[in-house]
Order: C-alpha cells, then sequence, then structure tokens
C-alpha cells in the first residue's frame, strides 16, 4: 500500500552509488543503468516518461564532475523516490564544496524540473511531487551526523570522483566552515591504479569496479589460484601520499581531529590512521553524508513534517 506521508530525505547522489536516508528508511544501489533488460538478478525496473530504465547495472553514466543537470542524476533521484513509495519530499543533497557556489541554484532548478516527469514503478504510476530541495556542502554535512558540541575538525570524504575536504569549528553545536577545498581525485583513481598493475602483472581484463572486491577480501584469484597483491601496498601508499602533501599544504592534520568517511574511506583508513593516528572512522561512513543531510533536512522541514502527521 502508498505511503500517504510528507518524506524529508537526505539524498546522496554519489558518482559510484546513489544513498538515502529517510525515516525508517535507507537505501543504496550503483549509479547507473542500461536501457535493455539484462536478466540480472536485483536489477530495478523503472519507466519514466514512457521509457524504460533497467537500474543498478551498466557502467556509470557520469563521465564529467559537475553532475547537476546529468540525466542521470533525474534517473536515478526518481528511481530512489519511487523506491520510497511516497507523494511529497523535502530533499537534502549535496554537491562538491568546490562547486556549491556556482552550482548550487542550478542544481535545486534541474531537480524540482523532475516533477514533470511521468514515473511508473513495479507497474503503478507514482505522483511524485518534489516541495523543495536544499543543497549543502558534500563532506561538510557529517558534522550534523555526529555527536560533537565544542572543537575544531577536518572532515575528510573520499568519493569516487572528489575528495571533499572542511575544516569546520562546533560552537554550542553550531558549525562555521574555516576552510574548504574538492580535489579531483576520488578513489576510483587507486581503484584504476590497483586494476592496471593487476591486469598488466597477470594478463587479466579487471574493471576498475573490481578493484574494491580485491581491496575488502584482501586476495586475488587467477586460474583457482591465489596469487600475490603485495605490489598494491606501494600503489596505495602513493596515492595517499599525494593526499597527505595537499592536507599538509591547506591544513594543520597534525593537531586537528580528523573525522574519514565516503565509499573509499574504508579502503584507505588503516594507512591514514597510520599517518595521523587522531583520524576517526565515521560510523556507517558511506552514509556518512546522506545522514547528515538527513539531520539537516529535520531541522528545516520540521514543521511541514509535524503539520503532514508523518511522525
Amino acid at each position: 500500500m502508498r505511503k500517504e506521508v510528507i518524506l524529508v530525505k537526505g539524498l546522496d547522489n554519489g558518482y559510484e552509488h546513489t544513498k538515502s536516508i529517510g525515516e525508517n528508511e535507507r537505501i543504496i544501489f550503483r549509479s547507473a543503468f542500461t536501457v535493455s533488460d539484462k536478466v540480472i538478478s536485483g536489477t530495478a525496473h523503472i519507466n519514466i516518461d514512457g521509457k524504460d530504465y533497467y537500474i543498478g547495472t551498466g557502467k556509470t553514466a557520469i563521465s564529467k564532475p559537475d553532475k547537476t543537470d546529468h540525466d542521470i542524476n533525474r534517473i536515478l533521484t526518481l528511481t530512489n523516490l519511487a523506491m520510497s513509495g511516497s507523494d511529497d519530499y523535502y530533499l537534502v543533497v549535496g554537491l562538491p564544496i568546490g562547486q556549491y557556489t556556482t552550482q548550487n541554484e542550478k542544481f535545486i532548478k534541474y531537480m524540482m524540473s523532475y516533477n514533470n516527469s511521468k514515473v511508473i514503478y513495479h507497474d503503478q504510476q507514482m505522483n511524485i511531487r518534489i516541495k523543495d530541495v536544499t543543497v549543502y556542502l558534500q563532506g561538510a554535512a557529517v558534522i550534523y551526523a555526529l555527536n560533537r558540541t565544542n572543537g575544531t575538525y577536518l572532515a575528510v570524504d573520499i568519493g569516487a570522483y572528489t575528495i571533499d575536504v572542511a575544516l569546520i569549528k562546533l560552537l554550542y553545536g553550531k558549525p562555521t566552515i574555516l576552510h574548504y577545498d574538492t580535489w579531483y581525485k576520488g578513489i576510483s583513481t587507486l581503484y584504476s591504479s590497483i586494476i592496471e598493475a593487476a591486469n598488466n602483472k597477470y594478463g587479466l581484463t579487471l574493471d576498475p569496479s573490481d578493484a574494491e572486491d580485491i581491496l575488502t577480501n584482501k586476495y586475488l584469484k587467477v586460474d583457482g589460484e591465489k596469487v600475490d597483491i603485495s605490489f598494491i601496498n606501494l600503489i596505495i601508499d602513493n596515492y595517499l601520499d599525494d593526499i597527505f602533501s595537499l592536507l599538509e599544504l591547506n591544513y594543520k592534520p597534525r593537531t586537528t581531529d580528523i573525522f574519514l568517511f565516503g565509499g573509499g574511506a574504508g579502503s584507505t583508513f588503516t594507512k591514514f590512521q597510520k599517518h595521523y593516528p587522531q583520524t576517526e572512522l565515521v560510523n556507517d561512513f558511506q552514509f556518512a553524508n546522506a545522514l547528515g543531510y538527513y539531520k539537516i533536512g529535520l531541522q528545516k522541514y520540521y514543521k511541514y513534517i509535524i503539520g503532514s502527521g508523518s511522525r
């Protein structure tokens, strides 16, 4: 049965994964789609404006850092909202810190235009209405997901394409951003380097998306046998050395508490913490931005939620 309630959602339109958090809800799927049925288990099917899309399969389609007016953003956002199954939404989303000033209004306008779309999901026509959109600084939103009141913190968000860094001062729970950067050195850079080396070493044709499994499992099998992957350590070290150099140049990371999160945080935390022992891996690090956005939304749109009886 459809949920006739107003939902506030924190929506993280990641380059690799689309994540969201709402009331008693968390959704994640790959930021990819095909337009033909590949008969892949778990693929979500949606029809938007008369065209079929199969979500979560195929290659990720965003090839440029500016995703504000990219059609995949419309397709994946509407899929995410259809999965929630409600009608009215107040959304909080994010942009890389380096894009916020120039792309903020454009992103809001483009997302509000999604209301003109005809959406059919699970053979049911959806009446999706985006009531309002708030755009916040990607990476900086994590401070709302943490139980901290006072202090100065360095938030490091390692995403697929970008690394967003923000120096944030908290005073009685109110954040002030003192300095920020976006570096286009996301975890996909590391994954590509790892896979290129593995392919060359063992004569393989692996895809960069396979690197996450190798790092998580800590092994690679070739012809049924586990092979040496110690060469990966040097690649990771070189990747992180570049990031550490940028942090040292622009911030004071040795004297500031560091929060590490984002899709690439799990793969890099051990070495990150070895370099900066005070580094803390944020709980549920892949959803950290979405949770921060959601908490911002609860503050901003509280009166609408109470008025609707949604909570």
